[in-house]
């Protein structure tokens, strides 16, 4: 049994919000049930965010921000992602978490939203339609 456990990284100025990233760990085995969630914790200030100038947030998405609704564009399943597979390297390699089964990347942004419906699968947010999906919160 696996469990998908996903990472926002989010930079602390205001003004830098108009992007983020986004990581999705699949974990196998008993390492998904971390209850206190320090390990993850541990991987995320070793592998992923830079403490001084980054916040995370651990299964829960950002908030809106202007009017504007969090966004999330993974490539499509099958589609190899070089980001996460180094992830997933470093954390093999430096021995961080055994249990972590892969590691999937994605860039969040910020859209805006028009007569309650996002302007979500407008290409424009997408840099390749054919090998790019677009999540959206809210």
């Amino acid at each position: 049994m696996a469990v998908l456990r996903r990472i926002f990284i989010l930079p602390k100025k205001a003004v830098l919000l108009r992007e983020f990233r986004a990581y999705e760990l699949k974990i196998r085995g008993k390492g998904g049930t971390d209850p206190s969630g320090s390990r993850l914790v541990g991987l995320i200030r070793k592998l992923f965010c830079d403490t001084v100038c980054e916040n995370y947030l651990i299964d829960c998405w950002p908030k809106k921000l202007n009017g504007r609704k969090p966004a999330i564009v993974w490539l499509k399943r099958g589609v190899y992602d070089a980001e996460g597979e180094m992830a997933l390297y470093a954390c093999r390699k430096l021995r961080l978490w055994d249990c972590i089964e892969s590691i999937r990347f994605g860039r969040g942004i910020y859209i805006a939203v028009s007569s309650g419906q996002p302007t979500s699968h407008n290409p424009q947010h997408l840099y390749n339609p054919l090998v790019e999906e677009m999540e959206i919160y809210g």
